[in-house]
């Protein structure tokens, strides 16, 4: 999971602009700019999949939601595993959040030519703590992250603008 902080010179600026609105104009813009952000997150996520994988980039969500008490807005915009609007449950829908832990953080695989000690089922508990080779660890999410980070307080900004120019 990420989180990042804006710098208070930003957000005194962004403060001022809105002393102007009302509140309803207000959470109206300030979601405007989240949404704006939040769908240029999701575009440089899905330009960091390199691979040929569907499900993941049609699995990626965007949830904003304000906070309670004032406190601010909550963004998230990452992989939704599970269940798609308008697709149902689908085996490799259900998959995605997985796939997408394993490209993010990599995996180590089982290693080769290697005695388990074990047969059967248990054959895995043998190879406990031997790791192999580290397998993917792509970081696109992250990378993601770090690309659209300094673009949130302009897309709130901006949005702001419109709105105390629209009122």
């Amino acid at each position: 999971m990420l989180s990042f902080k804006v710098n208070k010179q930003s957000l005194q600026k962004v403060v001022q602009q809105i002393k102007g609105l009302d509140e309803k104009a207000e959470r109206k813009a300030i979601r405007k700019g989240l949404r704006r952000w939040a769908k240029y997150a999701e575009s440089l996520i899905k330009a960091n999949i390199t691979w040929n994988e569907t499900t993941l980039k049609r699995s990626i969500a965007i949830k904003i939601k304000k906070l309670k008490k004032k406190r601010g807005y909550w963004v998230g915009v990452g992989i939704e595993g599970g269940k798609l609007i308008g697709l149902g449950y689908s085996g490799d829908l259900v998959w995605a959040a997985t796939k997408a832990r394993w490209y993010e953080g990599g995996f180590h695989a089982y290693p080769k030519g290697v005695p388990s000690g074990r047969k059967g089922r248990g054959w895995r508990a043998g190879l406990k703590g031997r790791k192999g080779q580290k397998v993917y660890e792509t970081h696109f999410i992250e990378k993601a992250y770090q690309m659209a980070k300094p673009m949130l307080p302009i897309y709130v900004e901006q949005a702001l603008k419109e709105a105390i120019e629209g009122a």
